[in-house]
């Protein structure tokens, strides 16, 4: 046994990178994740106003005059967040050889308790640690409000950001995000980039000629940050020129987005075209990509790791997204049909490319297959959290 892991990660990150830490677990690591009586969203209202000051700062009073209506539901997620902390610092005294915190879903002010309580913490991070670092006044403020509630009740660290001189190791899955975190103030020196990766199957179904109509398929969590808006405003345009269908496998997200796209797609005319389906087991999801001929993609990030997105890949599916121009990502136009902006428009135009020639539409998709391949393999993102962890676990208990 190559030591004790303790992984602390809630909800939608458990699920999300299984693969890792399964992956860890059959190299040697006695990996424990602890199940935790889980209130949807726990601070979330945190994350949401801040996700509004990063877009709109004007938005931000409006949000806080609203506050009031919301106070009693925000005092609970402070509250609940204070006893998940404390449950977090019990398990923290057990002597494990490292902890990996996997922050995305973890309540604003975990990763400064758990740096806190542990010397060997490795953290899996993509947008948190910045988003934590760039908006100190708010979470002061915001602290402030839910310890006039809630007193000594109100643990030390709920909506504290992280102290920087106890991070040890930072893995960010992009060079982007690495560099983001830099920027916020994270030290350069404990960081390393490593990628997110997918199993990959052997071999893949070829891909048929193009039917009418075109088959079309979005599968993300709904919520605005994954496009399925803007897909959908972009569709009368490319009915124009193309029969297609587009189905929507939808996991569940933001709250009132579902009930918005309902209403977009009558009032755009699109029942009989578009498809909400439920969220589905991802080995079906991954059989069902054979039954489509494109998948619409969309990322708010300038290099875009989505699990979807390179599984859908490594199973030989051509995709429309978003156009980058890092050189590290996955999307460009040697892999996929990319639009440049995100007007119905462009949009529009991406899909239609997309299905005019058949042979290009393969060739992309070989080519995205074999950078997903090369880039993204879910045994050589395994093989490096290994390396780390093994190595953060070897270091003094001082440090």
């Amino acid at each position: 046994m190559k030591g004790r892991c303790l992984v602390l990660s809630r909800g939608k990150g458990r699920n999300v990178f299984a693969d890792i830490y399964d992956g860890l677990a059959a190299r040697g690591w006695a990996v424990t994740i602890p199940g935790f009586q889980e209130e949807e969203d726990d601070a979330g209202w945190v994350s949401r106003l801040l996700g509004v000051a990063l877009a709109d700062r004007h938005r931000v009073v409006r949000t806080l005059a609203r506050g009031a209506r919301r106070a009693r539901a925000e005092y609970r997620a402070a509250r609940h967040a204070s006893v998940w902390f404390r449950h977090v610092e019990s398990l923290l005294r057990e002597p494990w050889d490292v902890v990996l915190a996997s922050t995305g879903a973890l309540p604003i002010g975990a990763t400064r308790l758990i740096t806190r309580n542990h010397p060997r913490v490795v953290v899996f991070n993509m947008v948190a640690l910045q988003r934590e670092l760039g908006h100190v006044r708010w979470l002061g403020a915001l602290r402030a409000v839910a310890r006039l509630a809630y007193g000594s009740s109100l643990h030390r660290d709920v909506m504290r950001p992280v102290d920087v001189q106890a991070l040890r190791a930072v893995a960010c899955p992009s060079t982007l995000w690495r560099d983001e975190a830099v920027a916020a103030g994270v030290p350069a020196e404990v960081c390393r980039v490593i990628p997110l990766g997918v199993p990959m199957p052997d071999t893949v179904t070829p891909r048929p000629a193009l039917g009418s109509p075109a088959r079309l398929l979005w599968a993300a969590r709904l919520s605005p940050e994954k496009g399925l808006h803007l897909f959908l405003a972009a569709l009368p345009l490319v009915l124009r020129e193309r029969a297609v269908t587009l189905t929507a496998i939808a996991l569940e997200g933001a709250a009132g987005y579902r009930e918005s796209m309902t209403r977009q797609i009558a009032a755009l005319g699109l029942s009989e075209v578009v498809r909400l389906q439920p969220p589905m087991p991802r080995p079906d999801l991954l059989r069902a990509f054979d039954e489509y001929d494109l998948l619409l993609f969309h990322s708010v990030f300038g290099e875009p790791v989505a699990q979807v997105m390179l599984h859908a890949a490594a199973a030989g599916m051509p995709v429309v997204g978003p156009a980058s121009d890092r050189l590290e990502s996955v999307l460009n136009a040697d892999t996929a049909s990319c639009y440049a902006d995100t007007t119905p428009e462009r949009m529009a135009e991406a899909v239609l490319t997309a299905l005019a020639d058949d042979e290009r539409r393969r060739a992309r998709a070989a080519r995205l297959r074999e950078v997903v391949r090369n880039g993204h393999s879910v045994e050589r993102t395994i093989d490096e959290f290994d390396a780390l962890l093994t190595a953060v676990a070897a270091a003094p208990r001082s440090g």
